[in-house]
């Protein structure tokens, strides 16, 4: 985040003058940044965690990214007359990192998650047709911060609780590793 302030300007002020574009701008040339500069990597990385951890600037900071996407497809949802009542995502819970521990919990109830020698959390997901043995999928980065399937499963987890219902909009390799795990959960 370091890169976008100096000491007139935090992170957040600067993204607040942005539109949504010069923001997506700026996302795709990191993505290709960070490919070949490993510095720069790491600090996103940390940049990322210290999201996830719930730094108040870098909350600060999505929370604005969020109202500013959220506005941009409102005025397109409007155009055909659609209304959502709650818009939510996983990743709100990389804030919310309450819900994701909540989820590791769950799979760990269940005894199929593993801590690898690396730090990372494993989810264990039984041999079947396809890959024919013991997968070990990784949920939580050695760092600690989470991975988009950590997010999706507790999204899922919430709205199955809390609003009892699942919609899934995820990828498609995303969303078969999301169901094998919701399936060898059935907690619900």
């Amino acid at each position: 985040m370091n890169q976008f302030s100096n000491k007139d300007r935090s992170v957040l002020s600067v993204a607040q003058k942005l539109s949504l574009p010069e923001l997506l701008e700026i996302y795709v040339q990191s993505v290709q940044k960070k490919e070949s500069n490993e510095e720069f990597f790491k600090q996103a990385l940390k940049c990322s965690a210290s999201l996830e951890k719930g730094n108040p600037e870098a909350v600060k900071v999505w929370e604005n990214v969020r109202a500013k996407t959220i506005d941009h497809l409102t005025s397109f949802w409007n155009m055909f007359d659609i209304k959502y009542d709650v818009i939510q995502g996983e990743s709100e819970f990389t804030v919310n990192s309450c819900q994701t521990e909540q989820a590791i919990k769950h799979l760990a109830n269940l005894e199929v998650t593993e801590v690898g020698s690396d730090n990372r959390t494993y989810v264990l997901v039984p041999p079947d047709k396809k890959y024919g043995k013991l997968l070990k999928v990784p949920l939580v980065k050695s760092d600690g911060s989470s991975l988009y399937l950590l997010r999706d499963i507790a999204c899922c987890l919430f709205r199955i609780e809390k609003l009892k219902y699942v919609h899934h909009s995820l990828k498609i390799n995303t969303m078969n590793d999301n169901l094998i795990i919701m399936s060898v959960s059935q907690a619900y």
